[in-house]
């Protein structure tokens, strides 16, 4: 991408930015009740306010290492599940419904089933996981189908597929694939994460510091959580895409 072309980039997205604002802005004042939806400046000041508090930090830390270690979990499971689904078409099969049941179960319900079955410090974890994983696998299995056939052939040629391999030459070639998958992951996985702690009142999270919020009406607060997370997932994808172009 060209220099013009980055810069007129950047430009369009503080239009959309500024034109969020807007609508913002005019939202709040149809309907005129702060309960709904805050002014501008009181979130700015709600969220200077929490930028200020050490207590913040340490629950962004608690979250996001919590969907950190979810999101690792899930992509050491989904590197062997797609593996096995791209050289085993029965298994592909197999586990099709599964991916499927995933894919369109509501949020809702499994929160509440996981929430009776392995209770709120562990549940949002599971919730998380359940989410993600067909996200993951779908991008995983794209990049390992997306390999090109003169590398098989020559795979086959001169090696037998065993770890080697898979590490060595699978996973580089699918990288870009696994990369997208990771900060689509990301963002939905953080979203999922949260609504799992708002609901599951995990002590010392993002999500249980939201719903304190919400008992003392403070939408403020709420909406200042809200960017915090916004300008994380924002900061994760240029961090993941900067380190996509320099090295990959």
């Amino acid at each position: 991408m060209t220099k013009t072309k980055k810069r007129y980039s950047f430009v369009y997205v503080i239009l959309g930015v500024m034109f969020l604002l807007v609508l913002w802005t005019i939202a709040q004042r149809a309907i005129n009740n702060d309960l709904v939806i805050p002014d501008i400046p009181s979130v700015l000041i709600a969220l200077v306010s929490l930028l200020k508090q050490a207590k913040t930090y340490s629950l962004v830390f608690k979250t996001i290492g919590r969907l950190v270690l979810t999101i690792c979990a899930c992509a050491g499971l989904t590197l062997v599940l797609s593996y096995l689904s791209y050289k085993l078409d029965w298994f592909e099969n197999f586990i099709k419904p599964l991916f499927v049941l995933m894919r369109t179960i509501p949020v809702v319900s499994l929160i509440i089933f996981l929430l009776f079955l392995l209770g709120r410090e562990i549940s949002p974890y599971f919730i998380t996981g359940f989410v993600v994983l067909p996200v993951m696998y779908e991008g995983a299995l794209s990049g390992f189908w997306a390999i090109d056939s003169a590398i098989k052939d020559e795979i086959k040629l001169f090696s037998k597929v065993n770890f080697k391999v898979v590490f060595f030459v699978f996973i580089p070639v699918t990288l870009p694939y696994l990369i997208a998958a990771f900060i689509q992951s990301f963002g939905l996985g953080l979203k999922v994460m949260v609504m799992a702690e708002f609901i599951a009142q995990p002590k010392g999270t993002i999500g249980y510091a939201m719903l304190q919020d919400r008992a003392y009406l403070n939408m403020a607060n709420i909406f200042a959580w809200t960017i915090i997370m916004l300008v994380i997932v924002f900061l994760v994808e240029i961090l993941v895409k900067t380190i996509r172009k320099k090295y990959i």
